[in-house]
């Protein structure tokens, strides 16, 4: 009778494949943000918003916390949907994030 030697593997190879596989469906993701809402009159008086996106949610803008947790994951492709004059959402997502997202604007 004959003993086989198997290599060692760090982690069973199924697994390997599995977190292959989620990673490579996280890279195909896209994040679709709608952003193309109104804000009412007395907070754009009083904060000078007039995007949804832009409202503060822990001294950031809302729509950065959204983009900052899709990153964590491990994506990249990013769509946000803005009227057409708001030009703040675009401005701030180029600024924070840069080329760390693939941003895509539609109005």
């Amino acid at each position: 009778m004959q003993s086989v030697r198997r290599p060692f593997h760090s982690s069973p190879p199924s697994l390997s494949r599995a977190a292959n596989a989620t990673s490579a469906r996280t890279q195909q993701t896209r994040l679709i943000l709608l952003a193309g809402g109104h804000v009412r009159q007395d907070f754009v008086t009083l904060l000078d918003i007039t995007s949804p996106a832009m409202l503060p949610y822990m001294g950031r803008p809302l729509i950065y916390v959204s983009v900052l947790n899709f990153l964590k994951l491990g994506g990249r492709e990013v769509l946000v949907v803005i009227p057409e004059a708001e030009r703040r959402v675009e401005v701030f997502l180029r600024s924070a994030f840069g080329s760390r997202i693939a941003l895509t604007i539609v109005r």
